[in-house]
């Protein structure tokens, strides 16, 4: 697994040193200085080519304007895309100072700490408290007392606009609360606020993690040195799920146990409709992480209002000879007066039909799509961006192979780092005859 996630991994390593989404250069600074921190951890697991973090170094540190802050390439769409972003600055010398280069990059440092007590951002305050207490700088300690008030009810430290992804909502959250916890916990300053920070990190958790990529890694991260931290012990004891205030299943465990806790027959006790399900531990001073997954099936999800894009599909006919082809329109809308990050397009196909690789490699040389892939029946295409109150419309025509009665998987569109809001389309459905 290792060897294959990191040759997937090197393909985003464009010309002339750096990384891109999709391997294409220029090379993305934020990006890249992502790929830089990334690789060095690796490091330490896996043997790394050198030469290519050396390269990205070289080109990420040849992108500095002089002033503290960093040149940005043209696109503006992702990952810190915003020219001499605050944001982008503080997540920039963070990932170098983990890297090992915090002693190359002063002026840098110095700019982003000014703009942490400027904005009173938490999310960019906790980027620049983790890079100063890497660098072992003195003015950590100013920032973290003003950083640690911030903490809100629910325990979380929350962002005032987005995080280097783009993150809004809950996965930003996450990403300023995972990275307050570990500039806590480097310093040991602050531990007292802790645990209210962690239950809101598992309260974030969902059936893909803690909301999107990168939220979820920030969350593991500071799961992990927590855990090393605090070395708890174990005890026997009980874990009870009660649904709406009754005791619904019990499962006893021991403080050795290396099996999972396992509890089946739940589904009984769930109806349709909102109920709330809790764990509690009996018996015992033991309050164990636990994960609680529902899986349902249903042929067309609800659609977030929060979503910023939207997805329509038709197909020009429901009928078809084998052999024929039938075009399947889809349309892909910004709907708001803002240009959308990491946009994503599932576009469902009729199992019986095949799109045709001339024609979607003929959207991406259109400038239709960014990046395009086949997945589990569905045609998905990438978008750095989708400009404000812009669409895409999509034509496929797809070839009839095999007679029968098909229905797609519904389509849906969603920005990819605020994966929690997604739109969906009808199913789209077509009769194949011999």
């Amino acid at each position: 697994y290792m060897k294959t996630g990191y040759n997937r991994l090197k393909s985003f390593e464009v010309p002339g040193g750096g990384f891109d989404w999709y391997g294409r250069a220029p090379a993305h600074e934020g990006l890249t200085a992502y790929g830089i921190m990334q690789f060095t951890d690796m490091q330490k697991v896996y043997q790394v080519d050198q030469g290519m973090i050396n390269r990205a170094t070289e080109w990420l540190m040849s992108r500095r304007d002089g002033n503290g802050s960093w040149l940005r390439g043209h696109r503006k769409g992702s990952f810190g895309g915003q020219n001499r972003h605050p944001v982008g600055d503080a997540y920039i010398v963070w990932a170098l100072s983990e890297a090992g280069h915090g002693n190359k990059i002063k002026k840098e440092i110095d700019k982003s700490y000014k703009d942490a007590m400027e904005t009173k951002d938490p999310y960019i305050m906790a980027l620049v408290a983790n890079t100063l207490y890497i660098t072992k700088d003195e003015r950590v300690q100013k920032l973290m007392d003003e950083l640690l008030v911030m903490q809100k009810e629910n325990g979380s430290w929350e962002g005032k606009t987005i995080s280097i992804v783009g993150s809004r909502y809950s996965g930003l959250h996450v990403e300023a609360t995972s990275l307050t916890t570990l500039a806590i916990l480097k310093g040991e300053y602050g531990i007292s606020q802790l645990p209210e920070a962690f239950r809101f990190i598992a309260s974030s958790k969902n059936h893909y993690g803690f909301g999107s990529t990168q939220s979820t890694i920030l969350a593991l991260k500071a799961m992990i040195e927590h855990a090393k931290y605090s070395k708890r012990t174990i005890d026997d004891g009980t874990l009870a799920v009660y649904v709406d205030g009754q005791k619904v299943a019990t499962a006893n465990f021991e403080a050795n146990q290396k099996e999972e806790i396992s509890i089946d027959g739940l589904a009984e006790h769930l109806k349709e409709g909102d109920q709330k399900v809790e764990v509690r531990f009996e018996g015992t001073k033991t309050s164990l992480p636990f994960d609680i997954e529902l899986d349902y099936a249903t042929r067309l999800p609800r659609n977030a209002d929060e979503c910023q894009v939207a997805i329509s599909t038709k197909l020009d006919k429901t009928e078809t000879k084998m052999g024929e082809t039938v075009r399947l329109t889809s349309v892909i809308e910004n709907k708001l007066n803002v240009n959308t990050t990491n946009t994503v397009a599932l576009i469902g196909i009729p199992a019986g039909l095949s799109p045709q690789a001339w024609q979607l490699k003929e959207i991406m040389e259109q400038g239709k799509a960014d990046f395009y892939e086949l997945w589990n029946g569905y045609v998905v295409l990438h978008y750095r961006s989708v400009p404000a109150g812009k669409s895409h419309t999509i034509h496929l025509d797809l070839k009839a192979d095999i007679p029968g009665e098909y229905e797609a998987p519904a389509s849906s569109t969603y920005l990819y780092y605020v994966n929690e809001f997604k739109n969906w389309a009808s199913p789209e459905r077509i009769v194949i005859r011999s």
